[in-house]
């Protein structure tokens, strides 16, 4: 049996690291969650996945799931890449949300490290506005932007924003475009999620 130990960590790494389990075809893994969101997210995933929580306990302040792979039915391949031809994410605040700034922040960050992990990343992604800070220096995101990148991933970072900002000179990953650039690919015949 498999045992991942995500207590102290935040989503969506518990579920990225289940999924992982699951491609290394381990019929049993026994997964260690911090808080409830978390535990309810790996039962999920696991019915997603042809698996079935057999055992949920809570345990102190944790919870401890253990999923099993169903002998009824094949299992699906999950690692094989989707046609991401024509996706493009449009993000234009450095937040994910509106509520709370704090928040926002870690949503983002979240979001755009489950974006190096999902089987069919997008073909672009398009900054503007506050946007623009997740490609500078420093930016908590600036590693998986950079994974991203490697992955093939177009990055178009608005220059009038940068220069707003006053950060062109710290734009550390993804090229600097124009808004005649951003508005073709954002009208092109594309799937387009704004974030």
């Amino acid at each position: 049996m498999k045992k991942i130990d995500a207590r102290e960590l935040a989503c969506p790494r518990p579920v990225i690291l289940a999924k992982d389990a699951v491609n290394e075809q381990h019929n049993e893994i026994l997964i260690l969650v911090g808080n409830e969101a978390a535990k309810e997210n790996i039962i999920k995933f696991a019915s997603n996945f042809n698996y079935t929580a057999t055992q949920v306990q809570k345990i102190d302040d944790y919870y401890s799931v253990k999923i099993e792979k169903n002998d009824c039915c094949e299992i699906m391949d999950h690692t094989i890449k989707k046609d991401t031809k024509g996706k493009v994410i449009f993000i234009k605040s450095e937040y994910l949300g509106i509520s709370d700034v704090q928040l926002g922040e870690l949503l983002m960050k979240g979001f755009i490290y489950a974006l190096t992990k999902i089987d069919n990343t997008p073909e672009k992604l398009i900054f503007m506005n506050g946007g623009v800070k997740l490609c500078i220096e420093g930016a908590l995101t600036l590693e998986n932007m950079k994974e991203l990148d490697k992955m093939g991933v177009e990055i178009l970072v608005c220059g009038t924003c940068l220069d707003f900002f006053k950060l062109t000179d710290k734009l550390a990953v993804g090229s600097i475009s124009n808004m005649y650039d951003i508005v073709d690919a954002l009208t092109e015949d594309k799937h387009v999620i704004t974030i």
